[in-house]
Parts: C-alpha cells; structure tokens; sequence
C-alpha cells in the first residue's frame, strides 16, 4: 500500500526538523535560502559555542513539536526572562501577556513554560546566575 499524502508529508517535516536540529547543534542554522548560516564562537576563542548551548537549552521545546524556528524564537524569549529576577521576570510577563490576545488558560500555560526554562537555564547555565546576582548586589 503507498504511503498516503499526509503521512508522507509528516515524515518530510520530521525530518527537515531533525536536520534543522542537527544544524544548529553544529553550530549553524538553516537560512531560508538553504544555505547554513555559521554562528558559532569558535572565531571568538570560545570552544563551546552559542549555538550548540541554546540547541541544547530548547531541546524541550523541539521535543514537544515546536517547528525550529519557532522553537529558536520562543527559547531566545525565555532565556531573556530567566536572566532576570523572579520579581522582575514576573511583572515583565505580565507586561509581555498584556500586548496579546489569548484565553487565561494560555496565559498560565506561558508562564508555565518560561518558569520551566528559566529553572532550565539556572541548571545549565549557573554561572551566569551567579554573576548577574553579583552585578545587582545580591
């Protein structure tokens, strides 16, 4: 039996999805022009560039079906939150919330989501918790 359209449309999309994946592990992204764009530090002397780390901190959000770009975007939109005090973080989000339509439902599953990435963040990344502690004198 051949495979049908929408199956086989799905197995196309996993796969663009892993190889966007695997790009930016690597270090680079997909451009809309098939070519890859290169954003790892390597030339900057660091041996573990931002693109592997924030691969590795969306993973989450891959797992859970998110398209990469997507996925790329919202976890830039976390990462900024969980650098910023728990207070601060939440009257941002509440801000952030306030400019968007949607039901209390997806609100609180939003802050559900950031607060699960900024604790992702902490665990990954403590040193710069520690260090933004330090810059505001906590």
């Amino acid at each position: 039996m051949p495979a049908q359209p929408g199956a086989q449309r799905r197995t196309e999309k996993r796969k663009k999805k892993r190889a966007q994946a695997q790009a930016l592990a690597r270090g680079t992204f997909p451009s809309a022009h098939g070519d890859e764009l290169d954003f790892d530090d390597e030339a900057l002397g660091e041996t573990f560039g931002f693109g592997p780390q924030l691969a590795e901190y969306i993973a989450p959000l891959l797992d859970s079906g998110a398209e990469v770009d997507e996925a790329v975007n919202f976890g830039m939109v976390c990462w900024n939150f969980a650098l910023l005090p728990a207070a601060e973080r939440e009257a941002q989000i509440t801000d952030f919330l306030a400019g968007l339509e949607g039901t209390e439902e997806k609100a609180a599953r939003f802050r559900e989501v950031v607060e699960m990435m900024a604790q992702r963040h902490r665990v990954m990344f403590p040193e710069m918790h520690t260090e933004r502690a330090a810059e505001l004198g906590a």
